[in-house]
């Protein structure tokens, strides 16, 4: 497998981004990421997706994945992954092949949960009911009974 260099920039990329992969080649990181570690984490784990897919199939799937998910970054197969797992600090050692799959799956969306995704409170709704937010489809769950 060829390393990427990682090279640190001072602004942020696209005046939003803290991080980018650009497997095989590169990883670049802001200094202005509030957690460096956590974002060369988060990038390393695009490099691990995109040497299971001879590189030129993550481009394409995650191009392809955008386009189902209706353009929200943080909805993309990939991402879910790379977002869920970066706070661990050995997720990428033991990370299995093709994990990102499981993210194509089992999705919550505003009204469905699926039951052994992490949720936290997130807000009340005007109504005066709870809204959860799913912490591995980063999606805002209405709750409409005690079962959901």
């Amino acid at each position: 497998m060829m390393v990427p260099k990682i090279k640190l920039i001072d602004g942020k990329i696209f005046g939003h981004y803290t991080g980018m992969a650009i497997p095989p080649f590169l990883i670049i990181v802001s200094k202005k990421s509030r957690n460096p570690m956590k974002t060369i984490r988060h990038e390393w784990t695009h490099v691990l997706q995109a040497v299971e897919l001879w590189y030129f199939g993550f481009y394409l799937l995650y191009f392809i994945s955008w386009l189902i998910v209706g353009f929200k970054y943080r909805k993309i197969w990939f991402e879910r992954e790379a977002h869920y797992t970066d706070e661990s600090p050995f997720y990428n050692g033991s990370r299995k092949k093709f994990s990102w799959l499981q993210y194509v799956r089992d999705k919550c969306d505003s009204v469905r949960r699926v039951p052994d995704h992490p949720v936290e409170f997130s807000h009340h709704r005007q109504d005066g009911k709870p809204v959860l937010w799913c912490k591995k489809c980063f999606t805002h769950i209405h709750v409409l009974d005690e079962k959901t």
